[in-house]
């Protein structure tokens, strides 16, 4: 409703269905009314043709990279690859292009992560997420989603280098 359609008269006409609809409704002393003012949107500026944070990002940021897998090591090749883009960890004989597309350099790479941190090549939940943290020490892993109602699934200790996986 809009503020100039907001009376004594409205309100009470509210408060008075409410008392109707229990007839043991009683006041027994002082009414205290607290009114909540929002403005409201104002509805400028183009729709949003994305219905979901996940096909937003892949379709509009160039930071967000699909990683593509046929076995089970999509985590660590998730964490090369943010980790190889955050310390510029390639040269001309680890190309970047190759890091990224997920050509043999990353699968070298994603078991070598697996060894080291003693994680096991097998699909990875959030107890290898914090394993993989205990090894990245220096990094924060951040893994986010959009199914849950918070989207934080796992927090690293905070770190100034900040690996960040969207989960989905």
């Amino acid at each position: 409703m809009r503020r100039d359609q907001v009376t004594t008269e409205r309100i009470f006409r509210y408060i008075e269905k409410v008392i109707q609809s229990n007839a043991d409704f009683t006041l027994n002393g002082d009414v205290i009314l607290n009114v909540l003012h929002v403005d409201m949107a104002n509805g400028k500026g183009r729709a949003n043709t994305f219905t979901n944070l996940r096909q937003w990002l892949v379709a509009k940021k160039r930071s967000v990279i699909t990683i593509k897998n046929s076995d089970d090591l999509c985590l660590a090749r998730a964490l090369v690859t943010a980790k190889a883009r955050l310390d510029k960890e390639y040269d001309r004989t680890i190309n970047w292009q190759n890091i990224r597309k997920g050509f043999g350099e990353k699968t070298t790479m994603a078991k070598a992560l697996h060894g080291k941190a003693g994680v096991l090549e097998e699909p990875c939940g959030l107890d290898e997420v914090a394993r993989f943290q205990e090894y990245l020490a220096e990094y924060q892993i951040l893994v986010i989603t959009q199914i849950l109602q918070d989207p934080i699934m796992f927090r690293g200790p905070d770190k100034d280098k900040k690996l960040c996986l969207l989960y989905h």
